[in-house]
């Protein structure tokens, strides 16, 4: 009862119906809203199942070699070349949001780390990209130079980081643990002693609660030492972990901390001096807030009353009180009780053994209010997702608070507050330098080099400022050009002018094909045109909020593809029809309310056979009834009609008449067949629906699984095969972990005999329609993760591609065998793939390291994000290095042996002697 109990808070302590957050001149992104469709989409996931994923990443990391990344199986190629280039974004000339602003961002952090006593080095954990790392955090910025940032956990299996930590005795030993709280949880903890050179693991982290079956820990959100570096505890989602190893081995202990031995999740912990510890976690059974103290350096707590209406908050104790824990300064930043706003700001003058309110809410105002941040509430109604709170370790009077819109300063421990930063300060008359992207999650203070430096970590990346404590209110300077080179970027979607033939209604040149569009978590949709960006790696946003679905058309007859782009927000599509420089709504015709947790990532399919450019299908789910409908458009999104038409059963049933006029169940996706107009496809929860006729009639199948046992598997995606005009031959991908035949049970984990790729040759026939598991087998079997997307090559339907949770996999057999395709490409999920009409090219989206591409031409193709040389990744330029760069001379991309490492100059996908030299020059140094 009790675990049932723990189990459910964990499924549903993020979900709530996803509703539209629009601020007056800009759109921002929803969280809760993208919580409750991932658990859609993905159904039930258990720890066990999370560990499986990342156990199987860690097998196919040996399998194609992948300990040195720039390494991999060489393999035959549909798309001639081997070497994936990451395209980025490594920066942006503009974004918009509203209004137009020249500020660059990266994708999500978790913990900002910076060397004690070396201000250039700076760690950065994100979300989804891993941990970036630099050896010149203070290099002077300006329009082509700043810091040189590396990624250094390539490898790990996973690159959704929790949190990461540095030891007070070493700056160069690191413990690091997995599971991002808010998108992907995964277990695992890790340790380097070389500064992340390498790395030790994974343990991971389990216990058991009396009257508990075990639990494992999916996402370490905090992680802090003792000041000997001997004790180490890790807030974790199912509770509190202590070391007394320094946090290396197996010797973790999961504290029972609760008199009831109700689990608790915990979210912060501080070392406050001496031996005591403040802590914070919600009770695992009724999420409420509490409020930890330990005197004898973690190894028993004592719950602090006090606190109620209360639910997640985050300890912020002063370093510079460390040395007297009895005047210890400390403070809590708290979200209410209904999850609904910010409770307070707490204060402690006594090393936290009592506390008293600030009255940091919407009872109180700043001393500069403005439109975005009208009273103390900073955290808004995202209290459970944003929250950053910081103290000045040279004075406790000083903090920052860190929330939804905007960051608040207080100089006098937290009597008055003023407003320091905002995410879209032109609407409300700061300055531009005031500007820090939305949605707050991460904060470093350090005096190291005898300057203050102030680093934020939000939605928007890392952002640093010098003059937080001392400019005047409202007029702090903060620099966003730190996130130049760091590709993080949380992608959905992926478009490109190259999948559309060259037609005279609808043209595509050769730099038109270039053109990459995409869909991000929180930083827009974000468009790549050649040459007029100049560096192919800029990604301009342009248009704010959560970016989802998108599609590439022409405006009119004889335009270029590009000049039409379609976007979607949640439960929204948006049209351009000047190339992204202006987006209006375009939900003309769509005559349904839709549902805002399944289509809160709005799909959107394209009809490449339509030579106009401006037919597109998007998938929709009603409102209150869950019904699915397809609407299709024909004219570039400029209205919009359903194509419904009449749907047969596969077998009559409860919900399923045998015709009906809408889908029995929430439509996931929908796809059109490359090569036959009018040949659509769908899928729901658990059925596949096609369409020959352009949707005047659908034909269901039975459920997406390889036997009649009436299993589900979740589907993600569906493909046509393009040499089959009849559309009898589907693919269906799926991301589900567990099957069962009720499609809400978590019964059992999906066999390696059934995997997540599924095949129909008869597709229409109805309730005597069949599916087979498509995995292949051996060494040529692929791997049994969640499958994002499956795509077939437009002109060869032997060529399969699939994104997975750890990577792409491609057969040329018509999926009897599979491998993993290209070099150099990490351990990332890989969402959306994009393949050109004539199969020159593959593009793909990833989830936490931007977009890649395999797109060899003679002589190279336009460069990707610039190689750093550092081909053994040991942080170092030496002998090695030079050996393996002469290696690569006169190579380019087309090649088996290329390696975009050792591409540190130019603007093509080529090593040559400037790249020698350059690397020569660097020698004995850092990357």
């Amino acid at each position: 009862m009790k675990r049932g109990g723990f189990v459910l808070l964990l499924a549903l302590v993020w979900a709530g119906a996803a509703v539209r957050a629009e601020i007056e001149g800009g759109v921002a992104d929803d969280p809760r809203g993208r919580q409750a469709a991932r658990a859609i989409e993905e159904g039930v996931r258990t720890s066990e199942d999370r560990l499986r994923i990342l156990e199987t990443a860690r097998l196919e990391a040996r399998r194609w070699g992948l300990s040195n990344i720039a390494e991999g199986p060489v393999q035959a190629a549909r798309v001639p070349g081997n070497a994936w280039v990451n395209l980025g974004p490594s920066s942006a000339n503009f974004e918009k949001n509203g209004v137009t602003y020249n500020k660059v961002d990266s994708g999500r952090p978790r913990t900002i780390l910076v060397h004690p006593t070396n201000p250039d080095v700076v760690y950065l954990a994100t979300s989804g990209g891993g941990v970036w790392k630099t050896f010149d955090a203070t290099a002077a910025i300006d329009a082509t130079n700043g810091p040189h940032w590396m990624p250094i956990t390539e490898t790990l299996g996973s690159l959704s980081i929790g949190a990461i930590a540095m030891s007070p005795g070493n700056p160069d030993s690191l413990l690091l643990g997995l599971g991002d709280p808010f998108d992907v949880q995964v277990p695992g903890f890790f340790h380097s002693d070389d500064g992340g050179a390498t790395w030790q693991g994974p343990v991971v982290l389990s216990g058991t609660y009396p009257g508990f079956l075990p639990l494992t820990a999916t996402s370490v959100r905090e992680i802090a030492y003792d000041a000997t570096g001997d004790v180490v505890l890790a807030a974790t989602d199912v509770g509190l972990f202590r070391s007394v190893e320094g946090g290396v081995g197996t010797g973790w202990s999961l504290l029972d901390v609760d008199v009831a031995h109700n689990p608790q999740i915990f979210w912060s912990v501080a070392r406050v001096g001496e031996q005591v510890w403040v802590a914070t976690s919600q009770d695992g059974i009724d999420g409420s807030g509490k409020v930890w103290r330990s005197v004898d350096d973690g190894a028993s707590w004592a719950k602090i009353g006090g606190f109620s209406d209360v639910s997640r908050m985050t300890v912020a104790a002063s370093p510079g009180d460390l040395g007297d824990a009895a005047t210890a300064r400390v403070y809590i930043l708290a979200e209410n009780g209904a999850r609904t706003a910010q409770k307070d700001v707490f204060r402690s003058d006594d090393g936290g053994q009592t506390w008293s309110s600030l009255a940091v809410n919407s009872s109180r105002a700043p001393v500069n209010p403005n439109a975005d941040q009208s009273d103390l509430d900073v955290m808004h109604g995202q209290a459970f997702y944003n929250q950053m709170i910081a103290v000045d370790p040279q004075n406790h009077d000083r903090l920052l608070v860190g929330g939804n819109l905007c960051l608040v300063r207080s100089l006098d421990g937290g009597v008055t507050w003023a407003v320091m930063a905002d995410w879209l300060p032109q609407f409300v008359s700061m300055g531009d330098d005031t500007y820090v992207h939305a949605d707050y999650h991460a904060a470093a203070i350090s005096y190291a080099g005898g300057s203050m430096r102030f680093y934020a970590g939000t939605d928007g990346g890392i952002f640093r400022g010098t003059d937080v404590f001392t400019a005047a209110n409202g007029n702090a300077h903060f620099e966003d050009r730190m996130n130049r080179g760091i590709v993080s970027h949380l992608i959905y979607t992926v478009a490109t002018a190259a999948e559309r033939a060259d037609t005279a209604s609808c043209h595509v040149p050769a730099a038109t094909a270039d053109i990459v569009f995409g869909g991000f978590q929180d930083n827009g949709a974000r468009l790549r045109v050649l040459p007029g960006s100049g560096d192919p790696t800029v990604f301009n946003q342009i248009a704010g909020g959560d970016g989802f679905g998108v599609g590439v058309g022409c405006a009119s007859t004889g335009d270029q593809a590009g000049s039409l782009l379609i976007e979607t927000y949640v439960s929204q599509v948006n049209l351009s029809l000047d190339g992204g420089a202006n987006f209006s709504s375009a939900m003309t015709g769509i005559g349904i309310n839709l549902d805002p947790q399944y289509t809160f990532v709005m799909k959107i399919a394209t009809d490449i056979t339509d030579t106009n450019g401006r037919t597109f299908l998007t998938p929709l789910t009603e409102a209150g009834t869950q019904l699915g409908h397809v609407y299709r458009t024909t004219d570039g999104a400029s209205s919009w009609s359903s194509i419904n038409g009449t749907i047969t059963c596969a077998n009559s049933r409860n919900g399923c008449t045998n015709t009906t006029s809408a889908f029995p169940l929430p439509l996931m996706n929908a796809a059109t067949n490359p090569r036959v107009a009018s040949a659509y496809a769908a899928v729901s929860l658990s059925r596949a629906y096609v369409t020959t006729n352009g949707g005047a009639s659908w034909n269901e199948t039975v459920r997406v699984y390889p036997d009649n046992s009436g299993n589900c598997v979740q589907p993600s995606s569906i493909a046509f095969d393009p040499g089959d005009a009849t559309g009898n031959t589907v693919w269906v991908s799926s991301k589900g972990t567990r099957t069962s035949t009720v499609c809400t049970s978590t019964a059992i984990p999906i066999p390696d005999t059934v995997g997540h790729l599924f095949k129909s040759t008869n597709a229409h026939a109805l309730g005597s329609s069949s599916w087979t598991a498509v995995h292949g087998s051996g060494a040529g079997a692929l791997p049994n993760v969640p499958i994002n997307v499956v795509k077939v090559d437009p002109g060869d339907n032997q060529t399969i591609y699939v994104g997975t949770e750890v990577g792409l996999y491609r057969s040329i057999d018509g999926g009897a065998n599979w491998s993993r395709y290209g070099t150099g490409l990490p351990l990332v999920s890989v969402t959306d793939v994009s393949i050109a009409f004539d199969g020159s090219s593959v593009r793909i989206a990833t989830y936490g390291r931007g977009f890649w591409e395999i797109y060899p031409r003679s002589g190279g193709s336009p460069a990707g994000i610039a190689g750093n040389g550092d081909f053994n990744f040991d942080q170092l330029i030496d002998g090695i290095d030079l050996v393996r760069e002469a290696a690569s001379l006169l190579t380019t991309n087309a090649d088996a042996d290329y390696t975009a490492i050792g591409n540190l100059t130019g603007t093509t996908n080529s090593i040559d002697a400037n790249d020698f030299a350059a690397l020569a020059a660097k020698l004995g140094g850092r990357p």
